[in-house]
Formats: C-alpha cells, sequence, structure tokens
C-alpha cells in the first residue's frame, strides 16, 4: 500500500528495522510513474534511514529515461548492468520452468528434459522470438499451449519423435500470439533495454 505520507512510512520503517536490510523493487520504471514522490524517497531510504537501507531497483528502461522525468530530486545509484540471457540460456530457463511447475503432466506422460526443450525450442522460443523477447511471456505462453501439446501423447495418437505433427498440434495458437505480439511490438517506445538485460539501480 502506498503510505498517505512518506514521512510516517519512513518513521514506520526506522522503528521497525533492527538491522540493516535490502529494499528490491521490480520494474522500478513502473514504480517510478506510479507515485513520484514516493519514489523520490523511496530512492533516499539510505540516507533517512541512517544507512539501515539498501534500495535495488530492478529496471527494464534505461537509467537516462528515469532520470530525465525526476530531474535533479534524485540522487545516482550505482548503475549495474545485468546482460540478457543467450538463446540456449533462455531455453534452459523456460525448459526448467516448465519441468517445476507441469510436474504431474510430466510425470504422467514420462515427459523428460529432452521432450521439454525439444517443445520449448521448437513451439516456444523459434517461434516467438522474434515477436518478443520476454521471457515471462514465453514462460506464459508455454504453459499455455503445453496441455494442447501434450494431448495426442495422452490418448496414443502420437509419439514423442513425432515432432512436427506435434508442433501442428499448437500452430493456430501459436500464430493468434504472434499476431498479438506483433501488435505490441508496435507501441514499444524504443528505449527499453534490448532482448532480457536488465539494469540494478543500487542506492
Amino acid at each position: 500500500r502506498i503510505p498517505d505520507h512518506t514521512s510516517d512510512f519512513v518513521r514506520s520503517l526506522n522503528m521497525s528495522l533492527d538491522g540493516q536490510c535490502v529494499l528490491i523493487v521490480e520494474h522500478g520504471h513502473l514504480f517510478n510513474s506510479l507515485n513520484s514522490l514516493l519514489f523520490c524517497t523511496v530512492t533516499r531510504l539510505y540516507q533517512l534511514t541512517c544507512n539501515k537501507v539498501s534500495v535495488v531497483l530492478v529496471s527494464d528502461s534505461p537509467w537516462d529515461l528515469i532520470y530525465s522525468s525526476n530531474g535533479s530530486t534524485l540522487t545516482h545509484p550505482l548503475i549495474l548492468y545485468v546482460p540478457p540471457y543467450t538463446r540456449q540460456q533462455m531455453i534452459d530457463v523456460i525448459t526448467q520452468h516448465l519441468l517445476d511447475t507441469e510436474t504431474e503432466l510430466c510425470s504422467e506422460l514420462g515427459l523428460t528434459n529432452q521432450v521439454m526443450k525439444s517443445y520449448v525450442t521448437t513451439c516456444i522460443y523459434d517461434s516467438l522470438s522474434p515477436y518478443t523477447s520476454s521471457i515471462r511471456e514465453m514462460m506464459r505462453t508455454s504453459r499455455r499451449l503445453l496441455p494442447q501439446y501434450v494431448e495426442p501423447l495422452r490418448k496414443g495418437e502420437l509419439k514423442m519423435t513425432d515432432t512436427i505433427k506435434l508442433f501442428q498440434r499448437v500452430q493456430s495458437v501459436l500464430v493468434d500470439t504472434m499476431s498479438q505480439l506483433g501488435c505490441l511490438a508496435g507501441f514499444k517506445s524504443g528505449l527499453e533495454l534490448p532482448y532480457n538485460s536488465r539494469v540494478l539501480l543500487i542506492w
């Protein structure tokens, strides 16, 4: 909840802390647009709490874009650039995500790491990467399509080696997803960092 008075927020935080802590804020660039006064307060917590709190903002946007909307009200942070995943890292992360979240389905059908990686590579990454670089979007799509992909395996209509026919089972949904992502890509500001790279802003 956004506090009514930032001074109350800082006072309450000071009273509740026994030692040092780190506050991590995901999507820091969105936090900035939500409440600029609170944003400036949070980025000064290190000073306002007498060194008790360090703040890390995880941002998809370059620091210059965040700074330009606040001017001199912000102190400069330590900036760490986190490079994007490689293609193989993306595939490995999405595959592991499916194995961790769809354990019952994988166990029922005997879906091995190799089978899941083939699904992620062909149906998800290679199909969607021209339209989006968001690993979250790929994870969502991979979970949404998986039941449809494995349905013919469950019924015994296809084998795990029938990769082309399995791909065709989800092709129409993939086309719709790619179309939607293609439209959304047209509205991007052009100021986002490439692929899945991130900036960590540390105060």
